[in-house]
Formats: C-alpha cells, structure tokens, sequence
C-alpha cells in the first residue's frame, strides 16, 4: 500500500485552523461570521475529529494539538440561540431555513440537546403541543414521561421540522408531509420548475422541509435516535424512501451534489448510515431482505438480513448477541464482519432505540473507552 503518515496528516487537519481566514476567525472569535454561521458547526466537528486523530499520535506536540482541538470543538455552541435552542435567526442559511441547519448529529449531541433548556417549552417542563406521540402506537402521551424536559423540547421541534403534529399524526394542513410529495410530471415548459419553487416555499415556511439540502440535513432523521425515537426515524426514512427518490430524470429530491444524495438512499436502503466523523453506523430500516456488505481493509463481509414485515424494527442482534435496544453500532464492529439479523413489524412499541448513540463531549475521554465496553479492539 501506499506509505501514510498520521504526523503529516495531523498537520494539515490542524493547518485549515491558523492558514485560512474563516478558520482563524473560528479558533480566535469562537465562531464565524453570520453570514456563514453553518460553517461554525463544520469547523467544531472538523475539530473534534483532528483532537481524535491527535489522541492516536505520540509526542508532545501532538498532545498541545489535541486540547487545543478539543477545546475548539465545544465551538458549536456558539452557532445556537439560547433562547430557542436553534440554529442563530441572523444567519445566513444556504439552500433552507435555520431549520434545516439545527438537528443535525453532533459529536456532543448530549450537549446539544441540553441547549434547549433555555426555551419556552423545556422551561414549562414539557412541549406545548398537545403531546408529542408514543413509541407504542398509540399517540398517547406516555412517553412523555420517559423524556427530561429537554429532550422533550427537542422532540417536539424535530418532529415540527419533519411535519409531525402534536400527537404524532401528520399535519393536518396538508394531505401529505413534505418529504412525501410525489415526483411529478409536466408537459409545458416551466410548469415543472414552478412546482419546485411552490413546494420549497411552502415547505420552509411551514418548517417541516426535510429536503435532504445539499448535505446539511442528511443526517437529521437519526437525530430521533438520541432521544430514543426509532419509531419516528422509521416513519421519516418510509416517507424518504417512499415518495421523495424516484428512477429516471429528477428522482432525486434536489442537489445530487457529486452523487451525494444517490449515496443517502443506498445507504438508507442498506439499513445502515455512517455518521460523519464518527466511529458509529446507525441502523435503519434495510429495504431488503438480505444484504452483503464487504467493509475494511481485510475486506470481510458484513450481512444483513431481515425477517418479518413493516417499516418499525422490534429487535436486532450482531452475530447471534442480541443488541438490547441498540440502534447503532460502532465501525469496528461492523467491519470484523458477521451477521446483522433485524425483525421487523408493523407497529412500534419494543425497547429497540432505548440505547442512545454515545454522545462526546468537547474535551472528554476519547471513543477508545466506550469502544471497550462493547468489546471491540
């Protein structure tokens, strides 16, 4: 293979923050301008994978680098309203709304949930919406219970963002929601680019536009998974799947961006989505019976198969050890190989989800320890 050196790499990864202009006004301002506010949340993440990357060098200058990353990582704090817990309202926000910008997975997504203390709903203790739906099917209130006051406030903005009302059903105001609109086809000229237009406005307007936006909100759905929601994640991956890719021209949902919303539907496809810049996959709901993955340097094989039917998964395990709950797994266990076994069905109600992704904060301990938990070297 080719030769690689971590000291070099290191070097450049640390280089993006003192050579250019954003990131020097990043790591010296805490954030940068509002123009490009999204961009304080690519370069606090950018950070926290270089301080992982540090932690795996030896010296003492590789050690300076990683505080120093650690430290810019907590950065993306600064990019949120502490008021509302969302994404600054005097940002700019490239290809949607600060909607679209706010939920996506954070290295510290513990630590991001926490930001929504400061807004009305988590202060009164729970959404101000009715409810705010029930993994057991029903679209009661109980799981309510289940959620700390910010949790809950952060469940009932996800679900507002992906067109949820208050108990769980989609809203009313429109016969679907908007990652269920149908590819449509027109013979005049401009009638086609008109009804994008009409859909996008309305969409942002209403805040429930998951367009999977030129890669910023790609991730959002398995931010359900952080407060326990696989249900909801369930429901928004059909809906994607279902009505928003179709085969031929304009079967995908806006900017295919190099082949980067093709890449989002296989994966979703597959039932497993890596998490950027994280040593995580999450699962989904594979839209096949059996699948062979060939993943590592070792090129092993990962299969994944399904039994039962429906859009919920009620249970999974890894190699014959059940998953107890666990809707992810880390990359080295994905790529020693095996069999990922799912049981689907047709309503929620199970304990799958009921483990949270692991959540780093800024500073912490690096992945390596809870890697060990699981076993995986």
């Amino acid at each position: 293979g080719r030769c690689f050196s971590w000291e070099e790499a290191l070097g450049c990864m640390t280089r993006v923050f003192d050579c250019t202009e954003e990131g020097r006004a990043f790591a010296r301002d805490g954030r940068t301008a509002s123009s490009r506010i999204t961009h304080t949340l690519d370069l606090a993440c950018a950070a926290f994978a270089t301080a992982r990357v540090a932690a795996g060098v030896p010296g003492q200058p590789a050690a300076l680098a990683r505080a120093r990353m650690d430290r810019l990582a907590g950065n993306w704090a600064n990019a949120l309203d502490d008021a509302t817990g969302l994404c600054v309202a005097s940002g700019t926000y490239y290809e949607g709304t600060l909607w679209n910008y706010s939920f996506r997975p954070l290295p510290d997504m513990e630590g991001r949930i926490k930001r929504f203390a400061g807004c009305k709903q988590a202060q009164a203790g729970r959404p101000s919406l009715a409810c705010a739906g029930s993994s057991s099917g029903d679209d009661s209130c109980d799981d309510l219970d289940k959620l700390g006051a910010n949790e809950a406030a952060f469940l009932q903005h996800l679900d507002k963002f992906f067109g949820f009302s208050a108990c769980g059903r989609y809203d009313a105001r429109h016969t679907a929601p908007a990652t269920q609109l149908p590819v449509v086809q027109y013979s005049e000229s401009g009638q086609a680019e008109q009804w994008v237009e009409d859909v996008a406005a309305s969409g942002m307007a209403l805040h429930t536009f998951e367009g999977l936006c030129n890669e910023p909100d790609m991730e959002t759905p398995f931010s359900y998974l952080y407060i326990g929601r696989a249900d909801r994640l369930a429901r928004v991956l059909h809906a994607i799947k279902s009505y928003s890719f179709a085969p031929g021209r304009g079967g995908v949902p806006g900017n295919i961006d190099s082949g980067a919303e093709a890449s989002w539907y296989v994966w979703a496809s597959v039932g497993l989505f890596p998490a950027s810049g994280l040593p995580i996959y999450y699962i989904g709901v594979p839209s096949f019976r059996r699948v062979q993955l060939r993943l590592g340097s070792t090129g092993s094989r990962l299969c994944i198969e399904t039994s039962g039917s429906g859009m919920y998964v009620l249970s999974g395990s890894l190699n014959e050890q059940p998953l107890h709950g666990r809707s992810w797994l880390y990359v080295a266990e994905a790529e020693a190989g095996g069999l990922l076994k799912l049981k689907l069905c047709t309503k929620p109600g199970s304990d799958w989800g009921s483990i949270y992704p692991p959540s780093w904060p800024s500073g912490g301990s690096c992945w390596a320890d809870d890697v060990r938990r699981y076993g995986v070297d």
